[in-house]
């Protein structure tokens, strides 16, 4: 036990001392976690990749962390080609060699920049794959933490330990904690414009928020937005929102949703960042 302890202690002395962004001789020892496929090239090159902007990626592991690496596109089915054909570039940010690419991902997203949101907040940094032990020791992790009770949401910005009963979910590293607790105090204003609360509170800690009416339509798509990174254009809580508020919305929805690819890939992998 004092052995795992001191284990996971340094492993966090570790997290907490590296470069958050990844230098490329990091990945020397790292290896590639993407479809397990053996497909050859000439297999990928009978593919029909979308021709839309998205990221095209790979999940990347070493024995206690793991890390996006890829690129920002306007067309994930020319950055495929880019690939096949040998481009250093597009090899390099992939992390990849030419015989590799059929183990290559792609995401879609609706416009260049969402994805580059998406690419900023969690790409070329290393995340821990045991996340919740070391977070128990001295770290309070990389993820924000939802709960949903019949009446509430609450989110935990830095801290896993939620009190009460209620769903719980591990979101991920979805935005930066001294960014949202500013607009999250910015929407109370307006969200009281669209329904009554018995409580609103947000702090660099937490976002807690728990209407009169638990069926109102904003609230189901507050839930909806952290629990499944849904969010449409057409959404009653964006209608009269101003422009930066509406469009941070969008943005934690878009890397929410990402992330919950990334945890099913991860989870079909053999490893799960799931809680």
């Amino acid at each position: 036990m004092h052995n795992e302890f001191d284990f996971l202690t340094q492993e966090t002395f570790n997290l907490n001392t590296q470069d958050e962004i990844l230098a490329d001789d990091d990945f020397r020892n790292e290896f590639l976690f993407g479809h397990s496929s053996e497909q050859i090239n000439k297999e990928v090159q009978k593919q029909d990749y979308p021709q839309t902007c998205g990221l095209v990626f790979n999940i990347v592991k070493s024995s206690s962390t793991f890390s996006l690496r890829g690129v920002i596109t306007d067309n994930i089915s020319d950055t495929f080609e880019a690939a096949l054909i040998g481009d250093t570039a597009t090899l390099k940010a992939l992390r990849i060699d030419q015989d590799e690419v059929s183990k290559s991902l792609y995401y879609e997203v609706d416009n260049l920049d969402l994805a580059q949101v998406i690419f900023d907040q969690v790409f070329n940094k290393r995340f821990p794959l045991e996340e919740d032990l070391i977070c128990n020791i001295s770290d309070p992790g990389f993820s924000w933490w939802y709960q949903r009770s019949d009446d509430a949401i609450r989110i935990n910005f830095k801290s896993h330990k939620l009190e009460g009963n209620g769903q719980r979910l591990k979101l991920g590293p979805i935005g930066d904690v001294c960014i949202a607790s500013i607009l999250f105090s910015r929407l109370e204003k307006y969200l009281e414009s669209k329904m009554s609360f018995l409580e609103y509170n947000v702090s660099e800690k937490h976002f807690i928020i728990k209407p009169k009416d638990r069926f109102h339509r904003v609230f189901d798509e507050l839930s909806a937005l952290f629990e499944e990174g849904e969010l449409d254009s057409d959404a009653h809580i964006l209608k009269g929102l101003d422009g930066t508020l509406n469009l941070y919305l969008k943005e934690l929805a878009t890397i929410r949703k990402f992330w919950l690819r990334v945890e099913s890939l991860n989870t079909d992998q053999g490893f799960n960042l799931l809680s």
